[in-house]
Parts: structure tokens; C-alpha cells; sequence
């Protein structure tokens, strides 16, 4: 058996859950000595350069890669692949060597889930891709059921295979000298349907609350700046810009994570809190609680007053939060990328000797 995997998604994304998820299954995969390919041969994926040791561009190069793999056909794809597994859903990558298997992953159903907040257009042609494809894998049971949901029943067997978490992330790391010795964490992008703004109403409704430490997701907006002040906490909330490197240390000494989307497909940073053994309370909505089971608590989307009264729990009962790290750390310890990649090659496998049955 041998796979291929396209470039699309190392030259849209710098940073990401999805770039993420395909570096690690990748060499996940490599290691079950099944053959691997990456037709990329730069990448602008941070993590896929370290890792692969591939050329670097930015946006604008990674952009120019990209509309000129759009101009030619076919598109370039590693030869002789039993399996193709396409890492987005450019319309573009939609032809394969001849013979292979199409295996794609539907990551969420946002766009179609949201349209009002989402670009329709965003997730490309990924109708298609689901209905051309010979295996979909999706990172949740709740995305498998959106995807029925918004898409109806596919031709294709639906399998289920849930993100991992690095090693990396249960060793914690140093305090970030810049931060208090106390503080809530939020991690990843702010807008829409992420809903920061729960976050922000929840600190600004109890002053005893720790300051609020918000990790990536680029620099404050104009609105954002306006709303901090607003409701009286600009001096109460840090905007970190950190690195890989630094993220097992801003989770493992932070007092609660947050994560307030309406709607996640999985929600890998409530994961890797669990595992760096930090107490989290999540929204009650999409994938977060299948994620999550009993190790977090759970607030109603968009309830701030919910999440500022789960905060306090937490901090006023010792017992509480330790019980917690622990469930944590539990639920985190069975799901990793070593998981994640056995599962897919299962699948792989099924799929070509004909035995594949949906999993969901």
C-alpha cells in the first residue's frame, strides 16, 4: 500500500488545526512503515519546513504556488499511489493518479452549519470532494453527523478518527515572564462564531477573576480594542504572540482554559489543556463535549454569566480542580496522534481489500 498526500493545505496555512492535523498524520503513517508521499515541495507550514525539511515561503509566495498549480493539469500528484488523501478541498487537486483511492477528511460543517457568519465559498468545492470520495474520515462523531446532516448520505463509508495530542503537551514548560502567576487562557482565533466576546463579558462580570491571557489569533481588531474598553478591561487582558514551542508552558500554568466557540469540529486546544493539565470549561456546543466528556465543564454558548460562575467554581474548590486535571489528563493520555494515524491506516487498508464498513 502506498499513499500520497497533496500540498493544498501546506501552502494555505502557516498555522493551523488542519495543517496540524496532516503533519502529524503523515508521519504517523510513515510510522507504520507504510510508503508516504507529500507532493509539496514547499511548504508554508511551519511545522511541516521543521519536520520534513522543506523550503519555507510566505503567504504571498504560497499564493503565487498556488495559482499556478490551479493553471495546470493535472495536477501534480506523486505517481503509483493506491491511496490519495487530499488535505482541503481545491477543485483544483480534484483529479488523482489513475487507480487510486480518493480519501478525504471533513473537519466541519461551519460554513454550511453558519453561513452567516462563514463565506459559503470557504471550504471550496467540498461538495464535491465527498461525493467523489471513496473514504471519508471525519475528526468527530458530531461532524459525521452534520456532514449526513447538511450533505445527506454519501456513497462513501464515513470513519470516525479523532484528533491526537502531542507528547509534548504533558511535560508543561516555564512560566512565560511576561504573564501574572495567575491567569485564564484562551488560545486560537477570536472572531465569529468563536465568540472571544463570552470570554471578555465573563471576566468583566467578576473583578476578583484572574487577568485573561489570549494566545494567537493575530493582533487586537479596531473593534475588539473598542469593545475591551467598553467593558472595562483592557488592563485585565494580555494578547501573547507565542510560537509552538511556547504553548505546553502557557496551558501548564494557566488556572483555567477557556474555549467559547459556538461550534468546533473537534476542539483540539480544549485537548492539549487537558493533557497540560489544566481545569477547562468549554461551550456546550458542537464537538467540545464528545472532546471533552466528563474532564471539563461545560457552559451554555454565549452564556457568559455560566462561564464566570464555572471560573469561580473551579478556583474556590481545590478538590475540584485537581479531580479535574486529573480526568484531564486521563482523557487526553488515550487520544494521540500515534491513535489517530493506526486508525486512518486501518481504514486505508479496509478500504482496499474491500471490507470497509462506516463507522458511525
Amino acid at each position: 500500500m502506498r499513499v500520497a498526500f497533496d500540498e493544498q493545505i501546506f501552502l494555505l496555512q502557516q498555522h493551523g488545526g488542519i495543517s496540524r492535523y496532516f503533519v502529524e498524520l503523515v508521519d504517523g503513517v510513515r510510522a507504520t512503515d507504510v510508503p508516504v508521499q507529500v507532493s509539496a515541495g514547499r511548504v508554508q507550514t511551519e511545522l511541516a519546513a521543521q519536520r520534513w525539511g522543506l523550503p519555507i515561503v510566505r503567504g504571498r509566495i504560497a499564493g503565487r504556488i498556488l495559482r499556478a498549480r490551479r493553471r495546470s493539469r493535472p495536477t501534480p500528484l506523486p505517481p503509483g499511489a493506491d491511496i490519495v488523501h487530499h488535505t482541503f478541498y481545491d477543485p483544483a487537486w480534484l483529479e488523482t493518479p489513475a487507480g487510486a483511492k480518493r480519501v478525504i477528511t471533513v473537519h466541519d460543517m461551519i460554513p454550511e452549519a453558519m453561513p452567516d457568519q462563514v463565506p459559503q465559498d470557504v471550504h471550496l468545492a467540498k461538495r464535491e470532494y465527498v461525493r467523489r470520495a471513496d473514504l471519508i474520515l471525519t475528526n468527530s462523531a458530531f461532524t459525521a453527523a452534520d456532514l449526513r446532516r447538511y450533505f445527506g448520505n454519501p456513497s462513501a463509508p464515513i470513519v470516525v478518527t479523532p484528533l491526537g495530542v502531542d507528547e509534548v503537551f504533558f511535560g508543561g514548560g516555564p512560566r512565560h515572564p511576561s504573564l501574572p502567576s495567575d491567569y485564564l487562557l484562551y488560545v486560537g482565533r477570536r472572531a465569529g462564531y468563536k465568540d472571544f466576546d463570552t470570554a471578555l463579558r465573563a471576566l468583566a462580570l467578576d473583578a476578583s477573576l484572574p487577568p485573561l491571557v489570549a494566545v494567537g489569533g493575530g493582533g487586537w481588531s479596531r473593534e475588539e480594542s473598542a469593545r475591551l474598553r467598553e467593558l472595562g478591561v483592557s488592563e485585565r487582558v494580555h494578547l501573547v504572540r507565542a510560537d509552538d514551542q511556547h504553548l505546553p508552558g502557557l496551558y501548564a500554568n494557566a488556572s483555567v482554559f477557556l474555549m467559547t466557540s459556538q461550534y468546533e469540529g473537534f476542539g483540539l486546544p480544549a485537548l492539549e489543556a487537558m493533557a497540560a493539565g489544566v481545569p477547562v470549561v468549554v461551550a456546550a456546543s458542537g464537538a467540545a463535549p464528545e472532546v471533552c466528556a466528563n474532564a471539563a465543564l461545560l457552559a451554555p454558548a454565549g452564556d457568559s454569566e455560566a462561564f464566570a460562575e464555572s471560573i469561580t467554581t473551579i478556583l474556590g474548590t481545590p478538590g475540584l480542580a485537581s479531580d479535574m486535571v486529573a480526568a484531564g489528563r486521563a482523557r487526553a493520555r488515550g487520544m494521540t496522534w500515534r491513535h489517530t494515524a493506526e486508525l486512518t491506516v486501518t481504514s486505508y487498508r479496509e478500504l482496499l481489500d474491500g471490507s470497509l464498513e462506516s463507522c458511525t
